[in-house]
């Protein structure tokens, strides 16, 4: 027999409110992208309703990043709100427009390597409507290209094992 709790609030021995983690939706990512694209490429995305529009959402992103030495590969999150359009957030600001704003991850790393990169936000998208966040990728010079959960050289050496991204999303509530 299952048993059900229900309260109206959550509070310390204080009286101070609580936070408590509502829901959370994981999306894991296992495909192999490689590219050359100087412009953002989608990869992959998660998605989560908020049940109150002061909830905060946490977001854990990782992603599985190869490049090689030469250039960088920057990657970043963008959101939509409902049926909106996307926007990048979060990450650096540059206040210098030769730069790059909003960028999570800025990685230049050898041919052999694949790295886990983990990014964690809390953002307040003040909403009840569905807000889905959407990893994206480019490369600073298409003469040199990034992977995503792959080795630039990938081969059938086990040194080159692939590796998994996700996106883990948290509704944090008070």
């Amino acid at each position: 027999m299952a048993s059900l709790l229900r309260v109206n609030d959550v509070k310390d021995l204080n009286g101070s409110d609580q936070l408590i983690i509502k829901q959370i939706v994981e999306v894991n990512n296992q495909t192999h992208y490689k590219g050359t694209q100087t412009s953002y490429t989608d990869l992959f995305s998660c998605a989560i309703t908020p049940s109150s529009p002061s909830s905060k959402i946490l977001i854990v992103a990782q992603l599985g990043i190869g490049k090689e030495n030469n250039y960088s590969a920057l990657a970043r999150l963008v959101k939509k709100i409902g049926s909106g359009s996307f926007s990048a957030f979060g990450g650096g600001n540059t206040g210098n427009s030769s730069l790059d704003a909003n960028v999570w991850w800025n990685v230049r790393n050898t041919t052999y390597n694949v790295a886990p990169y983990t990014v964690p936000y809390l953002d307040s998208p003040n909403t009840t409507s569905e807000v889905t966040y959407k990893a994206q990728i480019r490369t600073t010079s298409s003469g040199a290209p990034y992977s995503v959960n792959q080795t630039i050289n990938e081969t059938s050496n086990d040194y080159l094992s692939p590796i998994m991204s996700s996106i883990i999303l948290f509704e944090v509530v008070a």
